[in-house]
């Protein structure tokens, strides 16, 4: 069930770069514009080709290798950044929406 306060955090990820897109689908890019993706999102630590540490859950998470060639699959970060419950918290206090609590 998606709470108002998630629907915003929600929507104020979808306000990034043309890489990523509601629906789920982008354009395919090559590894060093895949890279970028991560690298310039302010949720991420430190990115490698098949992971990035999350600054909010301070661990890393993998990135593949579903392809071993192709590397910063953007869609696992995509999919970790919508569902960490650190980072959500976090955006929350971040943006005054109370203590974290749901």
């Amino acid at each position: 069930m998606s709470t108002p306060k998630r629907m915003r955090y929600l929507y104020s990820l979808s306000k990034k770069p043309i890489f990523y897109h509601l629906d789920g689908k982008g354009p395919k890019l090559k590894p060093y514009k895949r890279m970028l993706f991560p690298q310039e999102d302010e949720w991420a630590a430190s990115v490698a080709p098949f992971s990035v540490e999350c600054k909010a859950f301070g661990a890393s998470t993998a990135l593949g290798p579903s392809q071993p060639p192709k590397g910063y699959d953007r869609n696992l970060w995509m999919r970790h950044i919508t569902r960490c419950l650190q980072m959500y918290v976090a955006w929350l206090k971040r943006n005054g929406e109370g203590d974290g609590n749901f």
